[in-house]
């Protein structure tokens, strides 16, 4: 099977990108260190994976019993007290 020819632009590209990735790891990295999070690349991953679960599960539970108008960056802890317990709380008075 014949694999198309890269031309020479699109290569140029591709390795910006990636230089730019691997910029970004490193700096992910070395912020983990600042913050006193000692951790593989594999770790981060899974800690940003672990993120977007809970981001998941917080709209499911938002959709029940408050409300989605909240970014999907917004800090967790802002998301359980402005978005989801507010209304938790006005259900059992």
């Amino acid at each position: 099977m014949n694999q198309p020819i890269e031309s020479p632009e699109d290569a140029h590209e591709r390795g910006h990108i990636e230089g730019r990735r691997s910029a970004y790891r490193s700096l992910l990295g070395q912020i983990a260190v600042e913050l006193g999070v000692e951790t593989t690349e594999g770790q981060l991953a899974a800690l940003l994976a672990e993120r977007m679960d809970v981001v998941a599960s917080l709209r499911q539970a938002c959709t029940d019993h408050g409300d989605n108008d909240w970014p999907d960056n917004l800090h967790l802890r802002d998301v359980i007290d402005k978005h989801l317990v507010c209304y938790l709380d006005e259900d059992e008075e």
